[in-house]
Formats: structure tokens, sequence, C-alpha cells
């Protein structure tokens, strides 16, 4: 017989879930995709990159020139910052109260805690952003508010708010923006194989025990590509 369980607290969720940190965190352990896409704009009006070799990326707000490398990247919304953070890249915008002691891994924090911020996630500080003298700007949310950003940078924006992707798909096309998909590569390696160690550490509570995940927007939805549930899915 199957029990059914919720995890409510955060001793509870840590005590089966903190084997999961590590893979978790291989993929962007941070984000949500929700429900249905809309077209592409073009990318008319938006700064190119100088002094750096650049390329052509397709994105959901067209083709947008953006450095081979980028060095420099703003981010507006606090799953964009830990997508970064798995593939290696700090970023050097992010929005108000990213850096989230109680929400973060340690490590995490420790990386994100002095980096400056650049206004709430939907509401982008446009001055703030162009101090930072960004080479490329990342959203996934906000098409509205970031699109007038590409007079500062350009703006990389892969729609997650409708699109009901998965965190692990949404992280693929940001490693492709800013040229890490080696590293993730790597992660996924490293995912699948600490995925395979908590499948068999696990196996008589993940076989006998149904979880219920707490998590969820203010109107108490949550989605099936969020990251607690796709883990958990592929856990089994």
């Amino acid at each position: 017989m199957t029990r059914s369980r919720v995890l409510s607290g955060p001793v509870e969720r840590r005590r089966f879930l903190g084997g999961l940190t590590g893979a978790a965190a291989a993929l962007g352990l941070a984000a949500c995709g929700v429900s249905e896409s809309d077209g592409k704009a073009s990318d008319g009006g938006s700064k190119e990159p100088t002094g750096a070799t650049t390329r052509s990326l397709e994105t959901d707000n067209g083709t947008v020139k953006v450095p081979e490398n980028p060095k420099r990247v703003v981010v507006l919304e606090n799953y964009d910052a830990l997508m970064l953070l798995d593939l290696g890249i700090v970023p050097v915008g992010i929005p108000d109260g990213a850096a989230n002691p109680l929400l973060l891994p340690k490590e995490s924090y420790e990386q994100l805690k002095d980096v400056a911020t650049i206004g709430a996630s939907g509401t982008p500080n446009s001055q703030a952003i162009a101090a930072l003298k960004p080479d490329l700007i990342i959203d996934q949310f906000y098409k509205e508010k970031s699109a007038p950003l590409k007079t500062i940078a350009p703006v990389a924006y892969f729609d997650w708010h409708t699109s009901g992707a998965f965190w692990n798909e949404q992280i693929a096309k940001v490693a492709k923006a800013v040229n890490r998909e080696s590293e993730l590569a790597a992660k996924k390696k490293e995912y699948e194989s600490r995925l395979a160690e908590v499948k068999t550490a696990y196996r008589k509570q993940i076989e006998t025990t149904t979880w219920a995940p707490l998590s969820g927007g203010p109107n108490g939805k949550f989605f099936l590509g969020t990251p607690l549930v796709t883990v958990m899915r592929d856990v089994g």
C-alpha cells in the first residue's frame, strides 16, 4: 500500500531531498515552466556587442547578435541567475532578493551575495543595468519589460512564462546563449550520476511513498515544469 506524504517542513524536506540537492543544482534547480507560447518578434533596434567576436542567436524575440563568449551578463529573474552559476558564470546583475540565504544552497548564496541588484523581478531598473555595462541580458519571463533594454545590450529572451517547457529544457537555451553547452553536458552527467545514487539509496521510500511538493505562486498553483517536480519525476 502506498502512503501519501507531504514535504511540509525544512527538516522533513531535507531528510529526503538533501540527497537531491547536488543533482538538482546540476541543471539549474530554481525554475518553473508554464503553459502556451506566443510568436517570435523581430530584433529591430538592438544594440550589437562591440569589441568582441559576435554570433547570431535564435531567441523568442528573434535573431540576436550576441558576444561569442559573454563576460558581463545581467539576468532579470532569480532562476536565470542560478542557471548561470551551474554553467560557471556569475552574473554582474541580479534581481532584488535573488541572493537569499534562506532559499539558496550555501555555495550559490556565497557567489551571489555581493552581486549588484537591478530592481525587483519584473520591474528592471534600466539605469542600474546600464551602469553595469552588460554585454548580454537574459530574460525568460518579462518580454515587454526586457524589450526596451536592447538599447543597452543584446537581450536574449526565452519564453518560459507560456512555453510549458521543463527547467532542464530552458537551461539548454541559456547555455547556448552564453556558449557554455559543454559545461551543461558535464552537469547533465553529474545529474544522472547523482540521480542513480539517490534511486539506490532511497529505493524503498520511492517505491512506497507518494510525495506532494508544497510549492507554487500566490494562487497556490505549481506546474509540472518546476525543478522539484521534474527531479522527483526523474527519481521515479
